[in-house]
């Protein structure tokens, strides 16, 4: 038989990420935040750095969806409605 497809984490539905970090324990959730936290951080507000284009001109603009997730998580975490 051919081999299973390899893991796409992407590819995961909602709950099935939900499943995925309860059944993690304390030392890997930890980790998996704390990894999470930096790529949102990298994603939702790029560096002027990080440009792409041609002429130093790339999109630095912030991306708002990642913004509302990090206040959202942020809410989560402190106990507070955002």
């Amino acid at each position: 038989p051919p081999p299973p497809p390899a893991f796409d984490p992407a590819a995961l539905s909602n709950a099935e990420l939900r499943a995925l970090v309860q059944a993690l324990p304390d030392q890997r959730l930890a980790h998996l935040l704390i990894e999470a936290a930096r790529e949102l951080k990298r994603r939702a507000v790029p560096d002027s750095g990080d440009t792409d284009g041609e002429d130093g001109e790339g999109s630095t603009e912030p991306n708002p969806a990642l913004l509302r997730a990090a206040r959202q998580a942020v809410g989560e975490l402190s106990g507070e409605d955002f």
